[in-house]
């Protein structure tokens, strides 16, 4: 029934793929500008987050997309957004040609602009989109692979966690099964034959190459007299690699090598004393400076506020 859906409306539904967000770029793109325009706004604590979602929903919508060239009010409504701000700043003067008298000339008149500005939005958006593929089919490389090579699969969810460093990134080996769209494949398990159900992207592959390990062969010698011969040879070797140390340079070795241990271990402390002076200098300089921050947000918040409440009584809203 959903598919029929988007037949109807004529929406190309594509799937997206686990440890991929690139197929939903547009939306990831959008959540991390929202994430950071909400984060300007925060206090300290993170708690008033749910508070700011309307005024950085609002900043995005009176600024000029980069692809589009548009405002989202513009492309919207087909006009921007009149703030109390904006009329102090360009007066209450308007444009009579501007002026509707009726609901039909309204509605030509957004119709008209509209139509207009999303022509020229959506060839903007395809400029864009043309040099956005340049330049990234200049970087990426091509991931390719047949049925039946072996390949190994990259663990995405262990990228950011520490731990075991000795915990292999991959997992696999694996057989290509079948090759999808779109650059995904589905992949078969070498011992069990099992097929995963889940599809992967190739840039989550890496080929698999086989090791060539070879038999080594061991001679056994039963020669007595030769093993004994050997045997003489290394003693006589370890008794003429040990030194001949007298008790008094053994005592003053033993003694530097104390005195060594005691510099190191005072050159440590050291080095943690001012570690941690460093850090806490670094700690009072940042709340030092996040205090001048609050502190010249107030204050341009009340002058803000002071302006807006001059704006409304110097400019009284009458109503018919």
């Amino acid at each position: 029934m959903f598919n029929h859906l988007c037949e109807l409306m004529g929406t190309n539904h594509i799937l997206a793929t686990a440890y991929h967000p690139q197929t939903n770029g547009l939306t990831e793109r959008f959540n991390q500008t929202l994430c950071n325009t909400i984060a300007k706004y925060m206090d300290e604590g993170g708690k008033d987050w749910d508070q700011w979602i309307h005024a950085a929903l609002y900043a995005y919508r009176t600024r000029k997309q980069s692809s589009t060239k548009f405002t989202p009010s513009m492309m919207t409504y087909g006009r921007e957004i009149r703030t109390p701000l904006t009329l102090e700043e360009h007066g209450l003067k308007s444009d009579e040609s501007e002026i509707i008298e009726t609901a039909d000339q309204y509605v030509e008149l957004i119709t008209n602009r509209k139509q207009k500005i999303q022509q020229i939005a959506r060839t903007n958006q395809n400029k864009a989109h043309d040099r956005q593929k340049k330049a990234y089919d200049q970087k990426i490389k091509a991931f390719r692979f047949k049925i039946g090579d072996k390949v190994l699969l990259y663990r995405s969810e262990k990228q950011n966690v520490h731990g075991n460093k000795m915990e292999s990134p991959y997992l696999g080996p694996f057989y290509i099964h079948s090759v999808e769209d779109n650059g995904t494949y589905s992949l078969r398990e070498c011992d069990s034959g099992r097929i995963r159900e889940r599809k992967v992207t190739g840039d989550r592959l890496t080929r698999w190459n086989d090791r060539k390990h070879g038999t080594p062969k061991v001679y056994m010698d039963n020669n007595q007299q030769r093993i004994q011969e050997l045997e003489k040879r290394v003693q006589q070797r370890q008794k003429q690699s040990i030194p001949r140390v007298s008790p008094l340079q053994r005592e003053l070795l033993e003694e530097q090598t104390r005195q060594w241990i005691r510099n190191e271990e005072a050159q440590v402390r050291r080095e943690k004393q001012q570690k941690r002076l460093q850090e806490i200098e670094d700690d009072r300089r940042q709340r030092l400076e996040r205090i001048k921050f609050q502190e010249r947000t107030r204050k341009e918040r009340a002058e803000r506020r002071q302006r807006l409440e001059n704006l409304t009584k110097e400019t009284p809203i009458k109503l018919d």
